[in-house]
């Protein structure tokens, strides 16, 4: 079974990917990577694809955009293996997130489509004060992060993140399962509900 973990930073993706992985040798996490042969096995879409946006332009979402078409195709080119759990804790509805906060032209960019992909999406929800105390305990934090601890849980880039990540589920709910799962509470506790939902899945 294919799964994509998707959540706002400090919500507990990659951390309870990372229990669910040490709890049992048939689980599998992966970042989803861009598709490079994907220029080689479909040269006429990828180019299509890439080159199809509005508002994008240099230092405004470029080359992010045909990156997320990439990861997109990546994605798809995942298969399942039978007996495994394979947890995509990093895949495209996190990476359209995330360029799309530090591209905010990209929201004008055809991206509902790559939103399309099979396998069931898990949102991963904790309250805003608690992903913020994760957030300012992190050590080397990104820039997304960084941006996220200094607004605080009232300040515009925090308002915006949030509004943007509803936006882009509300979107990927069209095409494929979205279930919601709170991570409140210890570690253990959140990646058993995510187990169990899951298996509710299978």
């Amino acid at each position: 079974m294919i799964v994509e973990l998707a959540g706002l930073p400090g919500s507990g993706k990659s951390t309870i990917a990372r229990h669910m992985a040490d709890q049992g040798r048939a689980v599998h996490r992966q970042v989803v990577a861009p598709y490079w042969l994907g220029l080689l096995s479909r040269p006429i879409r990828a180019v299509s694809e890439a080159a199809t946006w509005r508002g994008v332009g240099r230092a405004t979402g470029w080359p992010a955009w045909p990156v997320l078409w990439l990861r997109a195709l990546g994605q798809h080119t995942i298969r399942d293996h039978p007996g495994v759990l394979h947890l995509l804790e990093e895949g495209i509805t996190h990476h359209l997130w995330r360029a799309c906060f530090l591209h905010p032209a990209l929201a004008d960019a055809p991206w509902a489509r790559l939103l399309e992909q099979a396998n069931p999406l898990f949102v991963l929800e904790l309250d805003g004060p608690a992903r913020l105390a994760r957030l300012a305990g992190k050590q080397g934090k990104g820039k997304v992060n960084r941006m996220l601890a200094e607004s605080g849980t009232s300040g515009e880039s925090w308002r915006r993140g949030e509004e943007l990540f509803e936006r882009i589920l509300e979107e990927a709910g069209r095409h494929r399962k979205v279930v919601r799962i709170s991570t409140q509470g210890t570690v253990a506790a959140a990646t058993v509900r995510v187990r169990e939902a899951i298996d509710r899945l299978r």
